[in-house]
């Protein structure tokens, strides 16, 4: 999205999919969706998406494209 005429964070920049075993071991007991400026869905598939992920890592069963 643009901000001040230029690009300040793209989708991938936010992303922590990757991060979430990392994270969840650390003690992180929630996560903030970054939904400021965006539609609803995009929120709502988001949300989704990282609840799947993190459930995932509970059932021992975590995985990402590069097999994480």
């Amino acid at each position: 999205m643009i901000y001040n005429n230029k690009y300040a964070l793209s989708t991938m920049d936010l992303c922590l999919l990757e991060k979430i075993p990392e994270l969840v071991a650390s003690g992180v007991a929630s996560f903030k969706v970054e939904g400021r400026m965006r539609s609803p869905l995009y929120v709502a598939t988001v949300a989704r998406i990282y609840r799947k992920y993190i459930d995932a890592y509970y059932a021992e069963l975590f995985r990402t494209k590069q097999g994480n």
